[in-house]
């Protein structure tokens, strides 16, 4: 997870909060690709195009 996902989630309806954000994005952040990951696809928006 990067920082502007945590971010965004902050205080959002449905969000842990208190405690349970902490241990929340203590989790999260150990979610990453591994470092040989490789992918089917890339997908770049614009989203001024959206």
């Amino acid at each position: 997870v990067d920082q502007t996902t945590v971010d965004y989630l902050r205080g959002r309806p449905f969000a842990p909060a208190g405690e349970l954000w902490d241990a929340a994005e203590n989790y999260w952040r150990t979610l990453v690709s591994d470092q040989d990951a490789q992918f089917d696809q890339t997908v770049t928006l614009a989203a001024a195009e959206i």
